[in-house]
């Protein structure tokens, strides 16, 4: 039997414009540090950023990186030790 692949979507003018938008907001906060008369820095705008795509549908959540006890518990243990 052959499988059927599903055909991407094609995202709308609207998401496209989203995209571009969160993308650009993005690239200014990295390009600059922080972000203007806010307290938002180079790891809250990547955070930020990747909310918003998966929030527009830009990108699929499953698409995503996938967090699992094998990412987290490394960088937890290194946040332990560099804080004591």
């Amino acid at each position: 039997m052959i499988a059927v692949q599903s055909v991407p979507e094609f995202l709308s003018d609207a998401r496209i414009l989203a995209a571009c938008l969160i993308f650009a907001g993005s690239y200014v906060v990295f390009a600059l540090g922080k972000f203007p008369w806010m307290k938002i820095d180079r790891p809250g705008a990547a955070i930020i950023g990747a909310v918003l795509m998966v929030a527009f549908r830009i990108v699929r959540a499953p698409l995503g990186l996938p967090v699992t006890a094998a990412t987290l518990l490394p960088g937890s243990l290194w946040l332990w030790m560099i804080r004591s």
